[in-house]
């Protein structure tokens, strides 16, 4: 496979999938973005969370039952939770598409799935750099879903890509 396509094609994804979802948050604030991928390596997406829709989550848990300091970290940093999950997801079709269609001939491989991740970081540090103001307090983080590697990855994603205090306080959300 050729990494560096890859990267540049996800690059730029990302950044058209973002540009469609800040039309989509105007008039609210983003504090979380991230990219998504299965355990298999298929179905990159970008996701992410608003202030007000997280506080309308936690307003609408506590109407049901008493919700604990661990519940609204994971209301709040789970992906499966949020406002946008796959936010323009047809700016990620044709990469998917082709990372399919390896992963169902048989070529997607451990190592190829590390350099899948590392893309999907550098990914992420292009757009801070290109859309560094719309981003400014926003955590970016990699994630993989249903994985017990989950947690490690998006530690280490995002202290690659967020101020050590940022990166600090998503590190420790679980206490």
């Amino acid at each position: 496979m050729d990494w560096d396509a890859i990267e540049n094609e996800l690059i730029q994804d990302v950044r058209q999938a973002f540009d469609h979802l800040q039309i989509l948050t105007v008039h609210e604030q983003l504090y979380a973005l991230c990219l998504s991928v299965s355990e298999n390596g298929m179905g990159i997406g970008l996701n992410a969370n608003t202030d007000s829709f997280l506080n309308q989550k936690l307003s609408e848990e506590r109407a049901i039952e008493e919700i604990t300091l661990q519940d609204e970290s994971y209301f709040r940093w789970s992906s499966a939770e949020w406002r946008f999950e796959g936010v323009g997801d047809e700016f990620f079709q044709t990469l998917n598409n082709a990372l399919t269609e390896v992963l169902l001939r048989g070529e997607q491989q451990e190592p190829s799935f590390e350099k899948l991740i590392d893309a999907m970081i550098e990914a992420l540090r292009h757009l801070r750099d290109a859309r560094g103001h719309a981003l400014k307090g926003v955590t970016l983080f990699v994630t993989i879903t249903d994985s017990d590697e989950a947690e490690a990855i998006e530690n280490r994603s995002a202290a690659d890509l967020n101020a050590p205090d940022v990166a600090q306080a998503f590190i420790s959300r679980f206490g």
